[in-house]
């Protein structure tokens, strides 16, 4: 979830690795918390982060990380 400049290049490691049918980037999305139940697993990918509510977030929600 999310956007950045980095999301096209997540793209094409995904199709280069054989997991492009089965990874979502699903953008922008309101209330994102809400699918934190859904998930697998959860990555950050920014190679940047002050401080990382999302990660502070799925870890609430109980997902792996």
């Amino acid at each position: 979830m999310g956007k950045g400049r980095l999301e096209q290049d997540l793209r094409e490691q995904a199709m280069e690795l054989g997991v492009g049918r089965e990874v979502m980037l699903l953008g922008q999305v309101p209330q994102a918390s809400r699918y934190f139940k859904a998930f697998d697993a959860f990555a950050l990918s920014s190679d940047h982060e002050p401080f990382g509510m999302v990660l502070l977030e799925a870890m609430v929600a109980g997902v792996p990380l």
